[in-house]
């Protein structure tokens, strides 16, 4: 089956100041979200390095297509695009395809790919 990766970047303008409110947004945005039968997998990171910065690593077994006419026009989404707005989270998304992958089966392309041959 195929598979999208989203990986997904929030920036707070407000100083950080409603950080915990965008954080809870996005807990409660992902635990719907993995009711979803096409949900893989969701990864919600915080930037240590820039205290005011999520991203959001997700799998969908969904081609990008798909996944835009089928997830993003889901009731709830209006809510979460509406927090976006109320709160001033600029949003940046990469749309990505699993290549290979160690240390899990998440995605389909767990299997490793062969070695280079070496020798000329």
């Amino acid at each position: 089956m195929p598979q999208i990766i989203l990986l997904v970047r929030f920036r707070l303008q407000s100083g950080g100041s409603d950080k915990e409110l965008f954080k809870q947004h996005l807990i409660d945005l992902f635990n719907t979200l993995a009711e979803e039968p096409a949900f893989v997998n969701a990864i919600i990171h915080e930037n240590l390095n820039h205290p005011t910065e999520f991203m959001v690593y997700e799998i969908w077994n969904k081609e990008r297509d798909q996944f835009l006419i089928e997830e993003m026009t889901k009731p709830y989404r209006k809510f979460y695009e509406n927090v976006l707005i109320e709160l001033g989270i600029e949003r940046e998304v990469d749309w990505l395809v699993p290549v290979a992958e160690w240390g899990s089966t998440l995605t389909d392309a767990s299997s490793i790919p062969p070695k280079l041959d070496p020798s000329p």
